[in-house]
């Protein structure tokens, strides 16, 4: 657990060098939630969200922690979200057919798996969920 908060501290060294590096953001929001803290973790997307809004990788790890949480209306909200400022994501549109088959839209689901398949035909990544 230490190395967790060193690597905390780290993060925020760098924040504190460089306040709008949203990557960093995003990595502090990733150690809050190791460390059972997604309220902080939230707050960490909304300050990312804040300094680079068209940043992806927001979108996406929110979109994971949202999906962690079980808000799925909320994970497909971010998914699309992050698919739409890098449509050369492929984990993006993955983790949206997964939230949306949590939600019980198994037709949306497929639908979004086969565009992903088609779309990403050359990765192994889609054809493993």
């Amino acid at each position: 657990m230490g190395e967790v908060q060193d690597a905390k501290q780290d993060l925020e060294e760098s924040l504190r060098l460089i306040p709008d590096l949203t990557q960093s953001l995003i990595k502090i929001a990733s150690v809050c939630v190791e460390q059972g803290d997604p309220q902080a973790a939230f707050d960490c997307f909304d300050k990312a969200i804040a300094s680079n809004s068209s940043d992806p990788d927001i979108y996406y790890y929110r979109g994971q922690l949202h999906l962690i949480m079980s808000d799925f209306t909320q994970a497909v909200d971010d998914f699309v979200k992050s698919s739409e400022l890098d449509d050369r994501f492929v984990f993006s549109y993955v983790q949206l057919a997964v939230a949306q088959y949590y939600m019980g839209d198994i037709a949306k689901s497929m639908v979004t798996f086969r565009k992903t398949l088609k779309a990403f035909n050359q990765m192994s990544e889609p054809y493993s969920y």
